[in-house]
């Protein structure tokens, strides 16, 4: 049984429809994080109207949530007055018709808090943006709407890709592809450069592979793909994916065999997906950030003062069973 926060429960009318919404700006990555929050208000209360203010990523991630969702984009103009100063309308309902309002924020001065509270005839939740690095994001962010006292009780990631969307990926990989594949999936980039295991390693990776691999290119990935491609000999079969969109990636990361790649929004995505998952990490502390899905290993240095994981390292943690791998030499 799901226990909501106290101040969200007695702010609930005993019947008639249910408004909360919750606000959380940020990327890809920090959208997924969110989603089980969400997950926990609707099973709490299957009849509510859920509404996330959100960024162009979780627009983006729309058509692969599964369930009732009204989206307001952060930046739309509709929602400026709701940055200005305390006492600006709220044209949107979004704050003064809700029941609850759950703000994920930076600072709890900010203009939109103190709006949000003016408007807002019940509760309104300002939980901190950062993790405080005690907890996973997921459960840190889950901890603003119900009492979770652990990651067992956040529910599984829901993500769906729609039929035709599947259809879709057949075809793309039909058409790239010399024969019926289910490629490895990876991706390089994403998070900004410190957050990305180095090129030399990717490409030393994919020839290790003994099939075909599909290289995604993020809206910043462009640099990281093209040293990977560069150092991968040709000839090999690798086929790079960009220009694509959230739920085209999805689409394919569902028909992939396995993904690998860095801490990035990809990678939260694959996850999610129910995708079988090799998250790369380096400095930044898994325990708070890996993603969450049925099938994610994650893979740090094999020593304490190694930064990265070795190659062979990430090797030794690929599901034999499904990946067959050429020989290699033993190396960083």
């Amino acid at each position: 049984m799901i226990r909501l926060r106290d101040e969200i429960a007695a702010s609930l009318p005993a019947s008639g429809p249910l408004r909360i919404t919750v606000v959380r700006a940020g990327g890809l990555g920090d959208t997924l994080l969110v989603m089980p929050a969400l997950q926990l208000l609707l099973e709490a209360l299957p009849r509510a109207d859920l509404t996330l203010i959100g960024s162009a990523w979780a627009e983006r991630l729309r058509p692969l949530v599964p369930f009732p969702l009204r989206l307001l984009r952060f930046d739309s103009p509709l929602l400026t007055p709701l940055f200005g100063p305390p006492g600006s309308e709220d044209p949107t309902g979004a704050l003064s018709e809700a029941h609850a309002v759950v703000i994920y924020a930076a600072c709890p001065d900010e203009n939109l808090v103190r709006n949000a509270r003016r408007a807002c005839p019940g509760p309104v939740i300002e939980w901190p943006v950062q993790p405080d690095g005690a907890a996973h994001a997921a459960l840190h962010f889950a901890r603003a709407v119900a009492h979770a006292p652990g990651m067992h009780a956040l529910p599984p990631p829901a993500l769906h890709v729609p039929e035709e969307l599947q259809q879709w990926a057949d075809g793309w990989l039909a058409r790239h592809f010399a024969a019926p594949a289910r490629p490895v999936a990876v991706h390089p980039g994403g998070g900004g450069e410190r957050k990305c295991w180095p090129a030399q390693r990717f490409a030393r990776l994919i020839q290790r592979l003994d099939g075909p691999a599909l290289l995604l290119e993020g809206p910043a990935d462009r640099e990281a793909c093209r040293r990977v491609e560069e150092l991968v000999p040709p000839g090999a079969p690798l086929v790079r994916a960009s220009g694509l969109g959230v739920p085209q990636v999805a689409a394919l990361l569902a028909r992939c065999r396995l993904y690998i790649g860095n801490d990035s929004g990809i990678s939260h995505l694959a996850a999610a997906l129910g995708a079988p998952t090799l998250a790369i990490f380096g400095p930044t502390d898994p325990a708070v950030w890996a993603p969450r899905g049925p099938q994610v290993t994650v893979a740090g240095g094999e020593r304490p003062d190694d930064l990265w994981p070795s190659v062979e390292g990430v090797v030794a943690l690929l599901p034999q069973r499904s990946i067959r791998l050429r020989p290699g030499r033993p190396g960083v």
